[in-house]
């Protein structure tokens, strides 16, 4: 898990690993890893997610991004992007 997350979303972890996102996502808490988090927003970030917003879930464009699904929410609500 440590190898994997964060360049691995939890999601493709629980099943490489055959698990619930459940408890995988427990096990990071546990072990203290957390998704590294970029500071700020660069143009072709930016760029993606005004170009996908509307039609990709909020949690891909996040694991695409490196982003948190907050994270996503915050600058398409900046950019006045709309689902």
């Amino acid at each position: 898990m440590k190898k994997g997350y964060p360049a691995t979303s939890a999601v493709v972890l629980a099943g490489k690993l055959k698990r619930s996102l459940v408890s995988v996502q427990k096990q990071l808490r546990e072990m203290h890893i957390g998704r590294r988090k970029e500071s700020g927003w660069t143009a072709p970030q930016l760029g993606f997610l005004r170009r996908n917003y509307k039609e990709t879930a909020t949690w891909e464009i996040a694991n695409r991004l490196n982003k948190t699904p907050s994270d996503v929410k915050h600058k398409a609500a900046e950019l006045k992007l709309k689902k």
